[in-house]
């Protein structure tokens, strides 16, 4: 379930040239005539100019690439030519604040992988490498992407807690580390958050949740899963499921219908929810977002991995505002508040901040959907509908 808005072509290369076998060309041509390149009839100049070689038409890719509307990047300590081709853009409008704290849990997500793991990297490393720059924030995102698309394997427990060994040593210990060392840790913990987004998003979009938020939800839970709470990396539990309270004892460690095979309980060890891997925790996520959302059934190709879904009061939060004081407890600091509503109107609700870090996305967008004449036609008489009502009452209020 690729999410990638751009196809991707990605290739490994020692010079500059792009191939192209001679099938429509005679033995006898002769090499030493100038080639020339066409595209649409409109000959392209190249500042290195075309020739021919053992038979073989060699032509500079990125010349050919932009003449064609790509955009090429070249990443020269991995050697990979980057080629995106991209789509028609549909309509986009900025997301305001306002907006963003009215998310639905339920919905389609608006971010994609590389500006999740853009802001998880940079929160991630914030410890061990502060500084990191903006353009070193794009290369290792760029190196992710590539490592992900290249790699079709799924994200293990392993690789999860190498992420969370990584990010949780201190600066002095990152700093004395070679250049060659820290580029393979910043790789391997972009990497890692690129999986972890990708997941939330594919995940998300099957019980059609908003994966985009859930894993912001998970960074919020995990400390973007450097852990440190009651649970730990092993658990492959990314939010807190069953974490509050006591330890669990062999009288409670019912798991309410989930799959024994895929999650648990260690009595008298761990706080919280054990899970086989980490797509099964990511799951078990969605699943207890979705009773919190919704009354309905799950989706039937599912299987129950969520120890507490039975115990949601179901629909009672579709928003992710409405988390606070349910999800968490009591959902926003006594320290600064009297009260959960005190603290929902002032935008510092558990729900808040899980949307407060989605917001460190730089200009979050949302698909502006094309009305055809009739659906304009319909939503002007509604929007006149609505301003003679609101001029009646102000007529109202002006003539009392």
């Amino acid at each position: 379930m690729s999410r990638f808005k751009y196809f991707k072509v990605i290739a490994l290369v020692t010079f500059f040239a792009f191939m192209f076998p001679l099938l429509m060309f005679s033995k006898n041509v002769d090499a030493n005539l100038p080639v020339k390149v066409f595209v649409d009839g409109v000959e392209l100049e190249t500042d290195v100019p075309p020739t021919i070689i053992n038979d073989r038409t060699m032509v500079p890719l990125r010349a050919i690439s932009e003449g064609l509307g790509m955009k090429v990047d070249w990443l020269e300590e991995d050697r990979y030519v980057i080629i995106e081709t991209k789509k028609e853009e549909t309509p986009k409008e900025i997301l305001t604040s306002e907006e963003i704290f009215e998310q639905t849990i339920f919905g389609e997500s608006f971010a994609t992988s590389k500006q999740i793991t853009k802001v998880a990297l940079k929160e991630g490393v914030v410890r061990i490498y502060p500084n990191i720059s903006d353009n070193e924030l794009d290369y290792y995102v760029t190196r992710a992407q590539i490592n992900v698309t290249a790699d079709k394997n799924e994200l293990t427990t392993e690789e999860v807690k190498l992420l969370n060994k990584i990010i949780t040593k201190n600066s002095s210990e990152f700093k004395n580390l070679t250049s060659a060392k820290k580029d393979e840790y910043l790789s391997s913990i972009a990497t890692t958050y690129y999986k972890l987004a990708q997941l939330y998003l594919d995940v998300g979009e099957d019980y059609g949740i908003r994966g985009d938020i859930a894993f912001f939800q998970a960074a919020h839970e995990t400390g973007w899963w450097r852990f440190g709470g009651d649970a730990i990396v092993d658990q492959n539990n990314y939010c807190g499921l069953g974490t509050t309270g006591s330890v669990k004892t062999e009288e409670d460690i019912d798991i309410r219908g989930a799959d024994p095979n895929r999650v648990w309980y260690k009595p008298d060890t761990k706080h919280g929810a054990f899970f086989d891997k980490p797509v099964t925790g990511v799951e078990a996520q969605m699943q207890h977002l979705f009773a919190y959302a919704s009354t309905k059934s799950l989706p039937s190709d599912k299987e129950l991995v969520s120890p507490r879904f039975r115990l949601v009061n179901r629909g009672s939060a579709p928003n992710w505002i409405d988390l606070g004081g349910k999800w968490a407890f009591p959902g926003y600091s006594r320290t600064s508040y009297s009260s959960l509503e005190e603290a929902m109107s002032a935008n510092d609700t558990y729900g808040h901040t899980i949307l407060k870090h989605y917001m460190k996305i730089p200009d979050l967008t949302k698909a502006v959907k094309e009305l055809t004449l009739e659906q304009r036609i319909e939503q002007l008489e509604k929007e006149n509908q609505e301003l003679k009502l609101e001029n009646e009452r102000l007529r109202g209020l002006l003539y009392k």
